[in-house]
């Protein structure tokens, strides 16, 4: 991930699981915001991939926008982000 985009700072964690639940909810500022945090990423991911590199990047920004997607429909299932369950998470909030 990179450390800090042209624009300023990254999100903090808190920040980015707010986005992705917005982003979730359906809004298009929320997408936009990240998909250009990942913007270098997608760019850098796309040159190995078997295809011309405008589709390339189009294919993975669907593929990370899927996944906000299902992971904005999991943190509404259960509530929270799926970090604050893991065991060591557990062990260290108790």
């Amino acid at each position: 991930m990179q450390t800090k985009s042209g624009r300023g700072d990254p999100p903090t964690n808190g920040q980015l699981r707010q986005l992705v639940r917005a982003a979730g909810d359906g809004d298009q500022i929320a997408k936009l915001l990240i998909l250009d945090f990942f913007e270098q990423e997608i760019d850098d991911l796309s040159r190995f991939m078997r295809m011309p590199r405008d589709e390339a990047k189009q294919a993975l920004a669907l593929e990370l926008l899927e996944l906000i997607r299902l992971k904005a429909e999991e943190m509404a299932t259960v509530g929270r982000c799926a970090e604050q369950q893991a065991v060591y998470a557990v062990a260290n909030n108790e």
